[in-house]
């Protein structure tokens, strides 16, 4: 049952350089609006300094959980062993770069009250001239267009780090989901557009941390998430041919 208006889960990796500070922004933010909230922090196996930095942010600060991994899981995996801790109305998990700023938890959060039943930002890039960047834009772009294409959904930014649910539709998806990785995010809202649940994106602008570095590896991973997509749609495929 339901004590909290929010959950917010943190999958967290190597978030040394900017955990702090993005922590005290999202609860500042929060702390000025009418929702009561918790924060639950996923630590996947760092080996800098954020689990410290957790620790001490669970002393100062009331409504703060943590579960620390023994062994790296993925993103996917960090959110899903976060979700048996979570308290709220509503369930989800922003990047805590805040490459997406903290500010669209406000519409997103509006749009659950509005009876969606699944919120996440969708993103739009300011296009730097940067040859990695250019390159991992236009990757994204095509993997969009085939998870639409293949898929059959609209949603259009189904790799978002944004994402937040009523708890009933979270804890009906999760158990649905396969990938604990980063590919979990293409399988949750696909679950949730083919079951019908109402989903709505909000805008949200994507800003570059030039002092973060990415884990992402642009070449290998795009090749991954394609198999993983492939491999997806056959599963699909194969629920939906009648026994």
């Amino acid at each position: 049952m339901a004590t909290l208006d929010v959950s917010i889960i943190v999958p967290c990796y190597n978030e040394e350089s900017h955990l702090q500070k993005s922590f005290e922004a999202i609860f500042e933010l929060l702390s000025k609006t009418r929702y009561s909230f918790e924060m639950i922090f996923v630590d996947d196996c760092s080996n800098d300094g954020t689990r410290e930095i957790i620790r001490q942010i669970a002393q100062g600060f009331p409504n703060i959980q943590f579960l620390f991994h023994e062994k790296n899981s993925g993103r996917g995996g960090a959110f899903l062993d976060g979700i048996p801790l979570a308290e709220g109305k509503y369930i989800g998990y922003l990047d805590i770069d805040l490459e997406v700023s903290c500010i669209f938890l406000v519409p997103v959060l509006t749009e659950l009250d509005k009876n969606s039943d699944a919120v996440i930002v969708k993103r739009h890039y300011s296009i730097q001239p940067d040859l990695s960047f250019i390159i991992r834009h236009f990757l994204s772009l095509g993997y969009k267009f085939l998870v639409r294409s293949l898929l059959k959904i609209p949603i259009m930014d189904t790799e978002s780090g944004f994402k937040f649910f009523k708890r009933d539709v979270l804890l009906a998806l999760a158990p649905l989901t396969s990938n604990k990785h980063w590919f979990f995010d293409t399988e949750i809202m696909t679950f949730a557009f083919y079951i019908g649940y109402k989903i709505k994106e909000v805008d949200g602008l994507f800003m570059r941390r030039p002092d973060k570095k990415s884990t992402v590896r642009v070449f290998r991973d795009t090749l991954l998430y394609f198999k993983e997509l492939y491999r997806f749609k056959k599963r699909l495929d194969l629920l939906e041919r009648p026994s």
